[in-house]
């Protein structure tokens, strides 16, 4: 048993390591696209597998994720001695020995989580719910299993169930795609109903559902009388030519649980204060797909009255016919209405008929669902109204939707907390409360997760848009009616009901690498699952990560350029008020599965944020020389030394350059005063462009004379071919910096500085060329011609000389004025 013990293997985590690396150079890929030769820039964090790893040098990168590594699958490799596994969510795999596995063959039992129900549950009925975990066999190398599986299944019922308006149900569904669910007898129970076991030869998925009990019944033209084995007080006589086709029905008999009862007195206390009491629903439901019938025929009366019996109620047992038959009342609300009103049952025409244990009554509709009520006379109808929020709050129970999003440095990640209303609360209020104080996740820090609250169009929203003009009095009376209603309307949480997260802006939402899900962003609740979080991956989109990869590029061109820090640079991206300017908002909707909005949500990232989640950093610095001679070696132990200093002194300190030892504190002060007197009278040699260098008419100097000339910036930037990713950050900095009223100017100089210093090694021969054909591309062949004079004689470029080209222009528009005209 120890060594089959030992054979068990938990789902390895290096296909989840591929699958995020995957991500994450896809997503490096994307920002190397738009930084062209500037792919250095950009340096992805590591999995956290590979951090741990790395020990305690790993400092912050070692940190635990906020997006749990919940085991939920493991490898079972039987063998030929088998033998007992523990499977995730408490069940347990027992394989006999000699069990007709080879050496290599395994098997992978997974438990299904709520974001991939969908695929591996049935849709649940009403009253309908899953009470134990969702286990799935599968194996890459055993196609049909030689010998039986013992799977238990943990079980988690309600107080007082199995009742006898429930029952058990077993299903399985086989390993292929598109194999039906089967029914399975439910034996092997423990005597508490703690688990069950399930002896199988059958791979595929497993679950237990707690269904109230029904019974299938059809109806033919020729009539008859129906009895029924759940309920022997239960019958239907039909007449004949009743119904024109035979018809199958479904009798399902529905409860109402103490805690709905309990809920909707509290909540919906003026609407159920006149019910004293209520029997079990008994519905009849039409099962059948018959295509020659209209889709309202369930509501259309049928043409000969049905003569219905049900169980007496227990408050008319005891009374005499008489007094019982004026206590007597009938609701019924036609089952394709869900969530429609209940009526009386007009007792006049139905000729109800009262034995010691049944009651009789016709009906003209008979899909249809039937209660008594225990009330006043007097106060019957509206009793009955409240009917409806009794058989929603026995269904469903009231709650809402909590949204936890959480930024560690490696990953992000959104939360979905279903919080049904606690015991005792009056209002979903309270849920926020406990959710607030509590994060989504067990065992996890309360702080890394924050909570996204929902937005309302209340207050200043609705004041500014009414002074904008955009909305007018009535339209804002109606936006506070809805959003009354809104609040008066609470979320109930049914068991099976469908979500799903719709995520729009800067930012999208994924599965997380293990999950079965595929893209689909959606998840169901059960009570079953409802200490489970449901989690998914935040991620900036494509176009975001070109934006924030380019911009820091620009912030590290601009601090080499100013000789300031890469710090110094990010700080003018805060304003006085200590926020960011450069940010990134995402909109969030929560869906039912009907396409209703439920809450609208919002949040916003910071280029700084985004700046760790990328992990971008500034270029390696270059490799030291290889060797140096005597001359230069103080010079390079003060550099060295200026170093060491530097690492030792905190980030804000500056360090100035010692004063070097050069040869001419060496000599005698006469002979020092005679070499240099020598220097100074000796003939000046023209001017020639040094080899190798940055000619002088692309200096700072001249790149801000040109830049003063030139008022389309962007058409520029185009004939240079800079991407409209960077010319957006470039117009960025320039208002940050500036101001909204800055000059072009100010933008063009920026445009000239970013393509000067983006441009490639081998290039750098060719930059006056390619400057020039931008320009004369542009029609300004004046300063193409100003450039070229200026390379040629190795001289900045100055105002001047383009003060000395506009007076001859002048002075020829003044002379050719003063022209006589014939």
């Amino acid at each position: 048993m120890s060594a089959a013990r030992a054979s068990v293997q938990s789902a390895k985590r290096s296909p989840n390591t591929s699958a995020v690396q995957q991500r994450r150079q896809k997503t490096a890929s994307a920002a190397a696209q738009s930084n062209g030769s500037k792919t250095h820039h950009l340096q992805l964090v590591a999995d956290s597998d590979n951090s741990k790893a790395a020990g305690d040098g790993g400092g912050e990168e070692a940190e635990e994720s906020c997006i749990p590594d919940v085991n939920r699958s493991i490898q079972v490799h039987p063998g030929k001695r088998g033998g007992r596994y523990q499977l995730p969510d408490g069940g347990c795999l027992t394989i006999p020995e000699a069990g007709g596995f080879s050496r290599n063959d395994s098997i992978t039992v997974s438990s299904v989580q709520p974001t991939e129900l969908s695929d591996f549950t049935v849709r649940l009925a009403e009253m309908e719910r899953l009470v134990s975990p969702v286990y799935q066999l599968a194996s890459p190398s055993v196609r049909s299993l030689r010998c039986q599986l013992a799977l238990k299944l943990p079980l988690k019922l309600p107080e007082g169930e199995p009742s006898q308006f429930s029952r058990l149900r077993l299903l399985h569904r086989g390993s292929g795609g598109g194999a039906p669910w089967k029914e399975l007898p439910a034996s092997n129970l423990e005597a508490d109903y703690s688990s069950i076991r399930v002896d199988t030869r059958s791979l595929g998925t497993y679950m237990m559902l707690l269904s109230p009990v029904e019974e299938t019944f059809q109806i033919s033209p020729n009539g008859g009388l129906i009895d029924f084995r759940i309920d022997q007080c239960v019958s239907l006589r039909v007449p004949k030519n009743a119904f024109p086709v035979p018809r199958l029905f479904k009798l399902r008999i529905l409860p109402f649980t103490d805690k709905g009862a309990a809920l909707a007195r509290q909540l919906r206390r003026s609407e159920t204060m006149d019910i004293a009491a209520l029997t079990p629903m008994y519905s009849f439901r039409c099962d059948d797909d018959h295509d020659h019938a209209a889709e309202d025929d369930d509501a259309t009366p049928i043409r000969r009255g049905v003569t219905v019996k049900l169980p007496l109620p227990a408050w008319l047992r005891d009374s005499e016919r008489k007094e019982a038959t004026a206590r007597l009342a009938v609701a019924f609300r036609l089952d394709a209405d869900v969530g429609g009103q209940w009526t009386l049952l007009d007792l006049k025409r139905a000729s109800p008929r009262l034995t010691r244990t049944t009651v009789s009554f016709e009906s003209k509709q008979l899909a249809a669902r039937f209660c008594f009520v225990d009330a006043i006379p007097a106060r019957l109808p509206r009793a009955v109204l409240g009917l409806q929020h009794l058989e929603a709050l026995n269904t469903g129970r009231p709650g809402q939707l909590n949204l936890f999003i959480a930024f560690d440095r490696r990953r992000w990640a959104l939360c979905v907390r279903c919080a049904p209303l606690p015991e005792g609360a009056a209002d979903a209020s309270s849920a926020t409360a406990a959710a607030s104080g509590a994060g989504p996740i067990d065992g996890q820090d309360v702080l890394r997760w924050q909570l996204l609250p929902p937005l309302q169009p209340t207050g200043a929203r609705v004041d500014r848009a009414v002074r904008a003009g955009r909305q007018n009095a009535a339209s804002v009376a109606a936006a506070a009616a809805a959003v009354e209603a809104a609040k008066s309307e609470q979320l109930l949480l049914r068991e099976g009901d469908s979500f799903s997260v719709e995520l729009t802006g800067d930012f999208q939402l994924q599965q997380t690498p293990d999950s079965q899900a595929g893209d689909r962003v959606s998840f169901q609740y059960h009570q079953r699952f409802a200490d489970n979080p449901v989690v998914f991956e935040l991620v900036p989109t494509d176009r975001t990560v070109t934006i924030v990869s380019d911009f820091f590029s620009y912030l590290l061109e601009l601090a080499e350029d100013e000789g300031d820090r890469k710090e110094t640079a990010e700080a003018k991206l805060v304003d006085k008020a200590g926020n960011e300017t450069l940010t990134f908002r995402g909109s969030i909707k929560l869906l039912s599965s009907a396409g209703k909005v439920l809450s609208n949500h919002e949040f916003s990232v910071g280029f700084h944020a985004l700046k760790q989640y990328l992990d971008l950093k500034p270029p390696p610095p270059p490799p030291p020389p290889a060797a140096l001679d005597s001359e230069n070696a103080d010079e390079a132990a003060g550099s060295a030394g200026n170093r060491q200093d530097d690492q030792q002194k905190p980030g804000g300190w500056f360090h100035y350059p010692r004063i070097l030892k050069l040869r001419i504190y060496e000599l005698d002060p006469q002979q020092a005063r005679l070499e240099s007197q020598q220097r100074l009278l000796a003939p000046k040699r023209n001017a020639q462009p040094a080899h190798g260098r940055e000619p002088r008419a692309l200096s700072r100097r001249s790149l801000q004379t040109l830049a003063e000339q030139i008022q389309q910036g962007v058409t520029l930037a185009a004939e240079l071919g800079i991407p409209e990713s960077a010319v957006s950050a470039l117009g960025f900095e320039t208002i940050s910096t500036r101001g909204a009223g800055g000059s072009s100017s100010n933008f063009t100089f920026r445009v000239l500085l970013y393509w000067k210093r983006t441009c490639a090694a081998p290039e750098r021969g060719s930059l006056v060329d390619q400057l020039s054909d931008a320009l004369s591309r542009m029609g300004r062949n004046d300063l193409v011609a100003a450039v070229r004079d200026c390379t040629a004689g190795n001289k900045e470029l100055t105002p001047d000389r383009f003060v000395q080209q506009q007076q001859p222009q002048a002075q020829q528009q003044q002379h050719h004025l003063l022209l006589p005209q014939n």
